[in-house]
């Protein structure tokens, strides 16, 4: 074992390394790590005083995506604010000679541009109404867990197909499998993302909570949801193990 295996870097957006995960481990011991303690006691002792107070990024989910969330709300409301100069652009523009030598009914195409630019502007806003930081980070998780089972399934068949390459019966029964399996986990990944945000809508609209408690809480369902697919990806390797 390294220095780096042992060090892994605490990021946010690597949150598929769940906590279930981490829970099933201890640290190890600065006894047993093959560097001299001495160099590396007090950072394990600040490692360990980040997992006991659960202040460390990866048991705050929610904040890690509120910059994401931050980004395409402001992109969405800035569209919408173009749209709407565009608009109001168009509709205080009085016909000239130009107008009458490209449109047949001048008046007519000003306002159907008008209300177009307007209905893009409108969704353009009711997009960046919806967009809500723990729905963000949500995503996040569910993608990088898609993108882990789609991972798992090229790498068996690649490593499969190097070793099976004159029986196609065979192979062909095993990429039926794979893909079922594949599909399987799929479908319960999107289960457990409704079920999250079932979870975050209760919490959002329940009466009486204070903004720490809401933001604990969207953590807690995030990190549940978090283990849910990480106990899942593991169910998918182990099914990959079994047909390959």
């Amino acid at each position: 074992m390294t220095n780096k295996d042992l060090l892994q870097p605490f990021n946010p957006k690597n949150l598929l390394v769940s906590l279930y995960q981490y829970q099933q481990t201890t640290i190890p011991s600065v006894t047993s790590l093959e560097f001299p303690p001495k160099k590396y006691v007090e950072l394990n002792q600040f490692r360990q005083k980040i997992e006991e107070q659960r202040i460390g990024p990866h048991h705050q989910p929610y904040q890690a995506g509120r910059k994401k969330a931050i980004f395409y709300r402001s992109t969405f409301l800035g569209i919408s604010f173009l749209f709407v100069f565009l608009s109001v652009f168009m509709y205080t523009q009085s016909m000239n000679w130009s107008g009458t030598l490209f449109f047949v009914n001048y008046t007519a195409t000003k306002f159907t541009l008008c209300a177009f630019t307007s209905l893009l502007a409108v969704i353009a806003f009711v997009i960046a109404s919806t967009i809500k930081t723990e729905k963000e980070a949500t995503n996040q998780i569910v993608q990088r867990a898609q993108s882990k089972i789609r991972s798992i399934l090229a790498y068996k068949r690649a490593e499969h197909g190097t070793k099976n390459l004159c029986s196609f019966s065979q192979n062909f029964k095993k990429y039926i499998l794979a893909r079922q399996a594949y599909h399987d986990t799929l479908d319960k990944i999107r289960e457990s993302k409704k079920i999250t945000y079932a979870l975050l809508e209760q919490i959002s609209y329940t009466p009486g909570l204070e903004k720490q408690v809401i933001e604990k809480l969207f953590n807690e369902a995030i990190l549940e949801l978090n283990d849910k697919l990480h106990v899942l990806i593991q169910s998918f390797k182990k099914k990959m193990n079994e047909i390959y």
